[in-house]
């Protein structure tokens, strides 16, 4: 009983540390997107221009 219990908070703390993980590598992923994709955007209204 006590280690279902004890494996069930591990799991748990788990779970939460990997998608902790992965909003951090998402919001990272979306920050250098955008940059790239601002400067994407910025090269291609220059050579328009």
């Amino acid at each position: 009983m006590l280690l279902t219990c004890f494996s069930k908070v591990d799991l748990g703390n788990d779970l939460v540390n990997k998608s902790a993980t992965l909003f951090s590598d998402r919001t990272w992923f979306t920050l250098i997107l955008r940059r790239v994709f601002l400067l994407h955007s910025f090269n291609t209204s220059n050579i328009i221009l």
